[in-house]
């Protein structure tokens, strides 16, 4: 005969086991099976890599670039400025997944309090493990993309060495050749974002391109320029092509390359608006009246389309000598399109105007390209 307390334990566990078969007191939580688990969508990315030298400060750049823009189903491509042609494209891995954890099925709506309890405890389980195999995927997609930087770092700069140039190629030529491989994907390009980047690497003392491509979309960060280059005179380049975005490093300053690209795709676009065929005289400044339909296209922007935006209106000059000097004279070409917004409605505190003198020249300063050096520019920085 059983002892009295292992009778009383084995009616107790029939009394539970009871209660786990639906009578009321223990009731169960059905589970649904686990669905796959993945990671948010990452915004689909391109960027060009134009590299200009092969010094080790240029391949270290090139790495941090690299991994710094890394993610799944990103398309890099790189190039060669010594011959403008592309080095080779990659194709970052697409995003894993895996089998998540199992989430209670929805109660009936007559279930009991202490149902609805037991619900939540479930529900609370399921999600924390819901949070652990995502920390997962994280891990591994972290493990997966830089395993690809690296091996495309390696690859381009293996194939780098064995390059040389078959003409003479010329930086304008590699952004060319760029834009054209950054156009293939033009869904990648997201409202109110850069999705697409240009990196212009190991620079040195080359001068800026003289750029006929559209950059409109596209994000721009040049690196190593040589100490006492202009670098507004880069920065200007790709404005007047429409950039969204344009970050240039010297070679003096102590930054984080992988910092700046991070910030190149993330940070609101830039509108870049030339008033084109502007007839300003050699000392003109008031706002010409074949501008002003062009203005009013500008004026629809900053009330209509950007009616939080600020603005940054940048006046140039040719090289003839006025009273005064230049740079007066460019600053009040650009505060006169000011005053005229301003006139016109849009608030003067999301306005700004600077001169720039005959710096960073449209055209040469030859009799017939001073005309295109009396101009303009207005960038819109979006709120």
């Amino acid at each position: 005969m059983r002892p009295p307390h292992t009778a009383v334990a084995v009616a107790a566990g029939a009394l539970l086991v009871a209660g786990l078969s639906g009578c009321g007191w223990l009731p169960v939580v059905h589970q649904s099976p686990g669905s796959r688990v993945s990671l948010p969508p990452a915004r689909p990315e391109v960027a060009a890599v134009i590299l200009a030298s092969a010094s080790a400060v240029a391949q270290a750049d090139f790495r941090s670039f690299v991994l710094s823009t890394a993610q799944s189903g990103e398309r890099l491509v790189v190039l060669s400025a010594a011959t403008g042609n592309a080095i080779d494209s990659f194709s970052a891995p697409a995003a894993s997944s895996m089998r998540g954890p199992a989430f209670p099925a929805p109660l009936s709506p007559d279930a009991t309090a202490f149902q609805h309890a037991r619900y939540e405890r479930s529900l609370r389980s399921a999600d924390g493990l819901l949070k652990q195999d995502r920390a997962v995927l994280r891990r591994r997609q972290q493990r997966t993309l830089t395993a690809w930087a690296d091996g495309s770092v390696a690859q381009t700069l293996s194939a780098l060495s064995h390059t040389h140039p078959s003409h003479p190629g010329t930086l304008a030529s590699a952004f060319t050749e760029a834009v054209a491989n950054l156009a293939v994907l033009p869904q990648v390009r997201s409202p109110g974002e850069p999705s697409r980047i240009v990196a212009v690497i190991g620079v040195g003392a080359m001068a800026p391109p003289r750029l006929f491509a559209c950059l409109s979309g596209t994000a721009v960060v040049v690196t190593d320029i040589a100490e006492g280059d202009e670098d507004a005179s880069w920065q200007a380049d790709f404005l007047r092509a429409c950039a969204s975005q344009v970050y240039v490093v010297n070679q003096a300053d102590d930054v984080d390359l992988g910092g700046i690209a991070r910030l190149a795709l993330t940070a609101p676009r830039q509108i870049s608006f030339p008033l084109t065929s502007l007839n300003y005289g050699p000392a003109q400044f008031s706002v010409p009246a074949d501008a002003h339909a062009r203005l009013r296209q500008l004026l629809r922007l900053l009330t209509v389309s950007y009616p939080d935006a600020d603005a940054t209106i940048y006046g140039y000059t040719d090289n003839i000598a006025v009273p005064g000097g230049n740079l007066e004279l460019s600053l009040k070409r650009a505060r006169a399109v000011l005053s005229w917004l301003v006139a016109h409605g849009v608030p003067a505190s999301r306005l700004q105007a600077i001169g720039y003198g005959q710096a960073d020249p449209e055209a040469p300063n030859r009799p017939g390209g001073q005309p295109l050096n009396r101009r303009v520019m207005v960038i819109i920085s979006p709120a």
